[in-house]
């Protein structure tokens, strides 16, 4: 096995996490429609799986996970509607962490919040279950106006 002394550049959008103490809340927490912010240390250690032409799984040898901001729910489908304001997590390629959009209608009568690409399809962010939009939050302290607004 080569050796080197440089850590490589590496970039990756999710992970799998296999979670034994407090498994039970988690559950409840994630399943109630929450996001659970944590920061994750860890030693990559081993190969999990092959190359499929986009990307290559690995193990992680966790080494600390720290809460890093308070619990907050994902916006509900039923009731987001056009002319709210959602606030995006880190999830996105084309919205920064944190960064709120006010809810827009297409001729079509589909949600979408303006993004760098454009538009931003709200439905391709709705939970399994189809109760909420995957990596964004409802903004409740200003309803008719974006925090942090960027120009698109």
């Amino acid at each position: 096995m080569a050796k080197s002394n440089r850590s490589p550049i590496i970039s990756s959008e999710f992970a799998v996490l296999d979670v034994k103490k407090g498994r039970g809340q988690l559950l409840k927490t994630v399943q109630g429609g929450a996001a659970v912010p944590v920061k994750i240390e860890g030693v990559i250690d081993g190969v999990w799986g092959s190359d499929d032409g986009e990307s290559n799984e690995f193990s992680l040898r966790i080494t600390k996970i720290t809460p890093t901001a308070r619990v907050q729910p994902f916006a509900t489908v039923a009731n987001t509607k056009a002319g709210d304001v959602l606030i995006a997590d880190g999830g996105f390629t084309c919205l920064k962490d944190g960064v709120a959009r006010k809810v827009f209608t297409d001729k079509d009568g589909h949600l979408f919040v303006r993004c760098k690409e454009g538009q931003h399809g709200l439905a391709g962010q709705v939970s399994l279950n189809n109760k909420w939009y995957v990596g964004f939050y409802k903004h409740w302290t200003t309803p008719n106006r974006p925090r942090r607004a960027e120009k698109c």
